[in-house]
Formats: C-alpha cells, sequence, structure tokens
C-alpha cells in the first residue's frame, strides 16, 4: 500500500480506545505486506489526516510511516502485532488527544525506529493511559530499536511522553519531553516511564516539567523518569528540571547503571520508594570512574532535597549506595537525605562525563556481585524484602546465569542455588520465557529470505511512485508507455507479495503448533503462590491467543483485567504483563497507589503533598447513566464549583454550578448520543476531579 498526495478528513466514532474498525483514516491488516508514504522522513508532507479517531491503524504489517501531518486525532498511528516485521515511523507531525504512536506486542521486530516526530498530546480529561509514544510488548529482546534522534513531545493532562511497558532492548536517545498539566486535575504524570522493562538504554535525553510553577504539583506529578521493576537498565547522560520528582525507582531495578544526570530544581532530585534498588552505583565500585550525576538549582519548598530514599532500613538503603564527589553544591548533591550516611560515599576518583555525542554503552558482560551471592544464600534481611520482591530477585539472578553459564563457577554457591532452582516454579518460567520468544525466532534462512521479499516489495513502491510523478507530466505516447511500465511492476509487485504472504501464513501456523505443544508444559508448573499463579495464568493466555494473533473473548479479557488490577507488590510482575496485554481491549487505568493502599502494602511510599489542600473526589450513579446522574463529593461544595461535561472530542456539552456546602447534586443530562463523556469539577486552584461517565439509553 503506497500513501502519497492524500488527505483523510472527519472520521469519528464512538467505539472506544483500541477497537479501530470504523473512524480511521487508514486501517489495514496483512500478513507482512508493506505500507509505505512516498518520500523521506524530512521532506514534504505525504498525507494529512484531521478530525480522525485514528489516523493509521496497521497490523501484522512492515510500514514505513513518513512525513504526515495529523491534526485533531484521538491516536495519530497504531502498530500492532508486527513480529519480524520493518517498522519506521519518522518525520510525522501528530496532534491528539490519547496517543501519538502507539505501538503494541511488536516484539521481537525486524528493526524498530521512531525518529524525528513532534507529537503534541491533549488530554480531554486528565488520562493516566495516554501518552505520546506507548509500547507494549511482552518481553521478548528486540534485536533493533531505537526512539532516538530529536522527537520532540508535550504532553498536558498524559501519563506519559515515552512509556515502555514489557520491552527489552530499546534505546531511548536524544528525545526532548515537556510534561505539563492544566489546572482541570491531577494526575500522575511524567515524561519517561518503564514498567517491567529489561536491558534497556536511555541517554541523552531531556525531560522539563512545570513544577513548581503549577500550584497543583504534587505526588500526582511531574516525575521525569521512572524506573519500576526494570532490571539492567542504563541511564546515561540524561537531562531533568522542574520536575515534582526528577528520577524515581521502584521495586527491584538491579544491575541499573546510572551516570552522568543533571537535576535541577525538584521537590526530590533522586528518589527511591521504600522498595526501590538499584544496585550499588557505579558498580563494581573498585574498577568504575565516578558517574557524575549533578544536582543544579533552587527546590520547591523547605521539606525538598536533592537525594530522598523512602526506606527505613540501612542495609537496604546500602545496596544502592553512591559514590559522589567531594564537591559542594551546586556541584555535587544538595543536601541528599538518607537514614543511612552511607548512601552517598564520598570519593576522589575520575568522573564519568558525558561527550558531545551520545555513546550508548551498555554493559555487555554481566558480573555477578556480593549481594547476589547473598540472593543464592538467602542471606538477604528478613522483613525488608517481601515475598514477591524476593522471588523477583532470585528469578532475575536465575535468568542471568541461565543466559549466562561463563558466570556460574562449578562448586560455588552460584551453582548450587543454579542446580537447585533449575526444576523449580523459577527456573521452568524462565525455560517458559525462552520458549515464548522462540516462537518468535526465525532461521537465518526464513529471516533472509522474508528480508528480500521485504526489500523487493518496497522497491517496486518507489518505482511506481516516480513514475506517478513521470505521468503527471507525460502526455501522448509517452503517458502510454509508462502505464504499461507501471502495470508491470505491479504484476511483479503482486507476485512478490503472494510469495511472501504464503512464507508468513506457513510460519504463524508453525507458531500456533507450537503454542499449543507449550500450553500442557506451562500449566504444570508448580505456583503455589498468587505471583506463580498469575505468571502461568498470563503464559496460558498470551499462549492461547496473542500468539496465534487472535482477539480474547470476553472471559479471557475479565481474566487478564482480574490480574492487572493487583497490586503488583503482591501479585508480581505478571501484574505488568497483564495489563500491556490488556491495553487496546479495555479503557481502564490502574492507579498503584490506590491498588497498594490496603492490605499492609509499604512499597509504595511517596513523598508528602507538603503545604496542598485536600482534593475533591466525586463518585457517579447510575453509571451508564440515561436521562440523569447523581454525584457524591468527598467533601462540602466550595463557592465558585461548577461541573462541565465533556464529549469523547473534548467538546463541552453541559455546565452547571454547583451549590455551596453541598456534598451531593444531581445533573439533567440533555439528548446525549449514547458514548463515552468526561464529567470534569472545575473550581478554585486546589479543587480538582474528573470522572468517565457513559450514557446509554
Amino acid at each position: 500500500l503506497l500513501v502519497q498526495a492524500s488527505a483523510f478528513r472527519n472520521m469519528s466514532s464512538g467505539n472506544g480506545y483500541g477497537a479501530f474498525t470504523e473512524g480511521v483514516g487508514i486501517r489495514a491488516w496483512g500478513n507482512g505486506y508493506w505500507f509505505k508514504n512516498n518520500g523521506s522522513c524530512y521532506g514534504d508532507p505525504q498525507a494529512q489526516f484531521s478530525n480522525c479517531e485514528v489516523g493509521i491503524a496497521l497490523t501484522g504489517m512492515n510500514a514505513s510511516i513518513r512525513a504526515n501531518t495529523m491534526n485533531g486525532v484521538k491516536t495519530g498511528i497504531s502498530l500492532e502485532d508486527a513480529a519480524n516485521r520493518d517498522l519506521e515511523i519518522c518525520g510525522n507531525t501528530i496532534n491528539c488527544t490519547y496517543r501519538g504512536i502507539d505501538l503494541k506486542r511488536n516484539d521481537p521486530a525486524e528493526r524498530v525506529l521512531v525518529n524525528n516526530n513532534v507529537i503534541r498530546v491533549m488530554a480531554v480529561a486528565p488520562d493516566i493511559r495516554a501518552a505520546a509514544i506507548s509500547v507494549r510488548e511482552n518481553g521478548a529482546a528486540q534485536p533493533d530499536a531505537r526512539i532516538r534522534m530529536h522527537d520532540t513531545i508535550e504532553i498536558f493532562n498524559v501519563g506519559a511522553g515515552i512509556l515502555l511497558a514489557g520491552c527489552q532492548g530499546y534505546k531511548l536517545e536524544h528525545n526532548a519531553v515537556f510534561a505539563g498539566q492544566p489546572p482541570s486535575g491531577n494526575l500522575r504524570y511524567g515524561g519517561i516511564k518503564l514498567f517491567n522493562s529489561p536491558y534497556n538504554f536511555v541517554g541523552c535525553n531531556e525531560v522539563e516539567g512545570d513544577y513548581p510553577s503549577n500550584s497543583l504539583g504534587s505526588v500526582f506529578g511531574p516525575v521525569g523518569i521512572r524506573s519500576q521493576a526494570g532490571f539492567g537498565n542504563v541511564f546515561e547522560c540524561n537531562a531533568v528540571r522542574e520536575t515534582y520528582l526528577g528520577i524515581q525507582f521502584d521495586m527491584d531495578c538491579s544491575k541499573t547503571l546510572f551516570k552522568t544526570t543533571n537535576f535541577n530544581t525538584h521537590h526530590y532530585g533522586l528518589h527511591y520508594t521504600a522498595t526501590g534498588i538499584t544496585g550499588p552505583q557505579p558498580e563494581p565500585l573498585s574498577n568504575s570512574p565516578l558517574h557524575g550525576n549533578r544536582w543544579y538549582g533552587t527546590w520547591g519548598n523547605s521539606n525538598a532535597v536533592g537525594a530522598k530514599h523512602e526506606s527505613s532500613d540501612q542495609n537496604f538503603v546500602n545496596q544502592s549506595r553512591y559514590l559522589v564527589p567531594s564537591l559542594s553544591s551546586p556541584l555535587g548533591p544538595e543536601n541528599p537525605e538518607s537514614v543511612s550516611n552511607s548512601w552517598f560515599n564520598v570519593g576522589s576518583r575520575p568522573e564519568h562525563t558525558c561527550g558531545s555525542t551520545c555513546n550508548v554503552w551498555i554493559q555487555s558482560e554481566p558480573s555477578t556481585d556480593e549481594r547476589d551471592e547473598k540472593i543464592a544464600r538467602g542471606q538477604l534481611t528478613p522483613g525488608v524484602y517481601n515475598a514477591p520482591m524476593l522471588w523477583l530477585m532470585q528469578r532475575n539472578l536465575y535468568r542471568m546465569l541461565h543466559h549466562n553459564p561463563s558466570l556460574i563457577q562449578p562448586g560455588s554457591v552460584l551453582d548450587s542455588f543454579y542446580t537447585a532452582h533449575t526444576n523449580t516454579s523459577i527456573g521452568l518460567f524462565v525455560d517458559m520465557e525462552d520458549d515464548i520468544h522462540a516462537l518468535f525466532q526465525l532461521d537465518s534462512l526464513t529471516d533472509g529470505q522474508l528480508d528480500a521479499y521485504r526489500t523487493q516489495m518496497e522497491n517496486s513502491m518507489d518505482t511506481i511512485a516516480i513514475i506517478d510523478s513521470l505521468l503527471q507530466n507525460a502526455s501522448g505516447q509517452d503517458s502510454l508507455a509508462l502505464i504499461a511500465q507501471r502495470e508491470t511492476v505491479m504484476t511483479e509487485l503482486d507476485s512478490i507479495t503472494e510469495l511472501n504472504s504464503t512464507l508468513v501464513d506457513s510460519l504463524l501456523q508453525q507458531r500456533s503448533l507450537f503454542a499449543d505443544a507449550l500450553i500442557p508444559q506451562n500449566a504444570v508448573i508448580p505456583a503455589d503462590s498468587i505471583w506463580e499463579q498469575n505468571e502461568r495464568t498470563v503464559n496460558d493466555l498470551f499462549l492461547r491467543i496473542f500468539a496465534k494473533s487472535l482477539q480474547p473473548d470476553s472471559v479471557q479479557t475479565e481474566t487478564l483485567r482480574s490480574i492487572a488490577l493487583q497490586c503488583p507488590y503482591t501479585g508480581g510482575t505478571a501484574v505488568f504483563r497483564a495489563r500491556a496485554l490488556l491495553d487496546g481491549f479495555t479503557q481502564e487505568f490502574f492507579d498503584d497507589e490506590q491498588l497498594c493502599s490496603s492490605g499492609g502494602q509499604q512499597g509504595l511510599v511517596l513523598p508528602p503533598l507538603g503545604n496542598q489542600a485536600e482534593p475533591a473526589y466525586m463518585r457517579l450513579y447510575p453509571n451508564p447513566a440515561a436521562g440523569f446522574v447523581s454525584i457524591r463529593f468527598s467533601k462540602a461544595a466550595q463557592e465558585g464549583w461548577l461541573l462541565v461535561l465533556l464529549n469523547a472530542f473534548g467538546r463541552e456539552v453541559l455546565r452547571e454550578g454547583v451549590s455551596e456546602g453541598s456534598l451531593n447534586h444531581t445533573l439533567q443530562l440533555p439528548p446525549l448520543p449514547n458514548g463515552v463523556y468526561w464529567l470534569v469539577l472545575q473550581g478554585n486552584k486546589n479543587v480538582s476531579a474528573f470522572q468517565k461517565l457513559v450514557v446509554q439509553h
């Protein structure tokens, strides 16, 4: 499919975030076919999209999406289920209300390149699921995946500028993100977020927020960069400024290498939750230069500090200790705070510095340390690590040894640990993980053949584009000759496409058969705890549905939802996998502060609200509604409160004041089409709440 000099306007629907069946500028799916814009990533616009539900939505296709302009769309570009395909998205300008670029279940792709795009996301109402670039995968290593080179992003009322969930092997380089929030609502928003995403590189990015200029700046955001359960990531040469939290680490982020970050004006520049752990910085301490992090500027209020660890256990804090230069502010840490003075140790060795370009430095040879041996011996501090976190750390260690057997010395404690766990749930789940990823691996002959087909199809489309441009000025015999030549190239393209489709269909059939063989093997893995049961269930659903490029039915969707709704400190990292797989089939977002607030969960310790007024909340009933909806406020209404009803495209359809002092209000609804609406509570700067309202007659 070759697209050039085209316009798509006024295509809308109310069918939700992910079921792209109408309201789409271009919707295409096929087994390895090509979608291509004519022109280059830096050329003139090839197509224009305005007032569409989605600009371009592709499934299972190779894609070269270049130099499109999109305005007034909910989602700009959606690519999904494109394992072993070539994906390029570059030079696009996107103004949207939900997601600019949405990538789902494309691992492992032959290539992913997101380059030189300009994206602005203004959500209709605060939406934590919205993002400028959202990537959700199943954890397979991507051989060549980059989001890089001057992607410029602005987000408002949006969850993230760049979001990676279940991603491995991505390189995020030289992106600029501004995270802002108008005073219509609070949201835990941020620049770059990584959830359950190991072995990625985040370097030379700039993230800027609106703190402290935004009077609502609080634990709701913004955060510059956040890593949650991200093993073995590298953060290098980034700059964060005016975000409530500069960089945050949560859950087990062992083997993280974190250096040369510039912090400027935050509440906490560097923030570790009570479960946050990265390992010592730098690692190992004996032969690495200092990491060169720098804290600059003033801080938001008297409680603000350059760095804060929320754990109250000194031994736990020391698992992530930093070595810093003996320099005063602004060159050194600005009042780093911790229960342990040894979290920040002073050193004098040479520091690592950033050059004019960002050097992608990823630890090529994994190593083990004293902490790994403690994990192997079961000697980690009791009571500090809860059971699912201990299981996760043991699994990460087993996975590292499994993939790097040279780290195991015969007769060592690591050898004993590896042998002892080979037939336990830890070892068996790592084996199953490898088997699932192997479903998408191709032998060199097949890979080469697919690559040859891709190249031939792309070359044929380029030839057709050249002929089409010549035809615009040709006449007479020249036109006839060009038309004949075009028909010849089209015949060749059809033949290549058919060969490619036949090969891909065969691969999909083989993958389905192999998935069926893995289902009973997964079913017999011991699963005594909830996090093990979740892991086994998500594996089963992935093998039955997504490995076969199928859509989940209502029961399967509800099963994924039941796992996604769990607190990850209890349910384990399968919670993140369920959320990633569920994305696009439900409009829900998952708030871990609420999900983890009961049952004694102490993992997510957040910084204080400071002097901010208590926010207002509201409950709607009935919902879905028809002629009216009743609202219950969490506190008495104040002078000037307003209820504003917005449709799915952000247009106001109703505005009504609230009586001062009231706790309840009944809103009579005008005749409205069935669909999703947003009810926003507006008032003074400390009052902000929103709820989704479904109208159904």
